[in-house]
């Protein structure tokens, strides 16, 4: 029978040091590397929405030039009137 004999000490040359279970209880902790894993994910979609907004910018700024053009050059051509 395991463990119900009262005596859960091992034998001097099979515990380990002190150092050796900090490092086994720090690698079974996960609560970390799952904070560092959320950040990371939202730092990519952070640069993501970046990026597109960057570009849709750009774009609606050649849009919006484009018809500033078409617009003025009506102006001109028409007097400033509506054309008939």
């Amino acid at each position: 029978m395991t463990g119900s004999s009262g005596s859960d000490r091992q034998p001097a040359a099979f515990r380990r040091p002190p150092m050796m279970k900090l490092l086994a209880r720090f690698q079974k902790n996960e609560s970390g590397a799952t904070a560092i894993e959320y950040g990371l994910l939202a730092a990519l979609i952070g640069v993501a929405i970046i990026a597109g907004a960057g570009s849709l910018g750009a774009t609606l700024n050649k849009k919006f030039d484009s018809i500033a053009s078409t617009v003025g050059g009506n102006t001109a051509t028409t007097g400033g009137g509506a054309a008939k």
